[in-house]
Formats: structure tokens, sequence, C-alpha cells
């Protein structure tokens, strides 16, 4: 595309999307993985509610190997996240684990040893391929729990002594009766 100064405005803004493709001289630690590694790497100022098994999860991400950073996967768009329901066994074990308990809005580096990964395997159907025992790396990001409905219902028990009088005793705790009014006030404004 060729374009002359007349094109473009004398200091008129220009944007640029720049995405990084590779760092050069980057030293990568080859030594094997023994644990899942979870490392916050950003958290919201609140945490209404946290990321539990049976969410259904939207997510972005990217995926590295660990041994020379090489990038496997990722999802970047936050208009087309990957979905997925934790706890399901439908992502590897390293996301089912290393995903729980998080916020909305929340970052999460997730070093996951071959393990709870694609083990012994690999998986050769990703481009690139993922080699036989390799330790990963995925830099996280909860966009969104799908199903917060399931989140906003009220725990209800029985009282004890109340046998079958009737009362019901609502266990919301103050933070949960908190987050609850806040969203609400969000919808409407």
């Amino acid at each position: 595309m060729e374009c002359s100064g007349d094109d473009i405005p004398p200091d008129a803004p220009l944007t640029f999307h720049v995405e990084l493709i590779k760092i050069q001289n980057r030293r990568y630690d080859a030594r094997p993985v023994k644990k899942l590694g979870i490392e916050t790497t950003h958290k919201p100022p609140t945490c209404a509610i946290k990321s539990k098994k049976g969410d259904r999860l939207a997510m972005i991400y990217v995926g590295t190997l660990k041994s020379d950073g090489l990038q496997f996967d990722a999802i970047k768009t936050p208009d087309t996240p990957f979905e997925f329901n934790l706890g399901a066994g439908e992502v590897i074990q390293g996301w089912e684990e290393g995903l729980e308990d998080m916020c909305i809005g929340e970052r999460r580096r997730l070093v996951i040893p071959a393990s709870m990964g694609y083990g012994h395997s690999g998986n050769y159907g990703s481009d690139p391929p993922i080699p036989a025992d390799a330790d990963l790396v995925f830099d996280t990001a909860l966009l969104d729990i799908r199903n917060k409905a399931a989140h906003n219902k009220p725990m209800i028990s029985k009282r004890p002594d109340d046998d079958d009088q009737g009362r019901w005793l609502w266990g919301w705790t103050v933070l949960e009766s908190l987050g609850y009014i806040l969203e609400c006030i969000l919808v409407f404004f």
C-alpha cells in the first residue's frame, strides 16, 4: 500500500496495532517442572465471584513451550474467547486445577508439567506441534463466568430448632450480599 503525505494530515493522531511474534535472546529454563505453578499477574480491585467446578469460563490465553518459548496456541481476542466448562474434562489437567478460584478480570501464568498437559503423547494436531513430555506455559485471563446465575443463588438452610415451622435462614455472606447489590446497581446504570 502506498501513501503520500497528502493522505494523512499533519499532526494527525495515528494508531498502530502491533503483535509481538518472538523475543530474541531470551533465556529459557529447560529443567523439567515437577508441579503446577500458578502466578497471579493481575488481580482486579474487586472480586464478586470466583470460578469453580461446573462454571462455563470465557478465557483468552497464549500457550508456549517452557523449553524455548515457542508459541503453539493463542486466543487473544476478547470478542471470540475460548469457552469451556471447568471440571468437565474439556481442557488439560493443568487448566482444570490452575483456573479454579479465579476472579473475572484476573490474569494468571500457569507453568504446567508435562504430566498435567499432553504427557508422553504430546499434541501433534496443534500447529506447531507440542512434543511429547513438554512442559507448558499459559498466560491466561478470565473474561467472564457465563453461568453467573449459579453463583447468585442464595444458600437456604433450615434452622435446626425450627423443625417443621417453615422458617428459613438465608445463608448469604456479607461479601456475597455486597457483590449482589453492586451487580444490581451496575445493571440499572
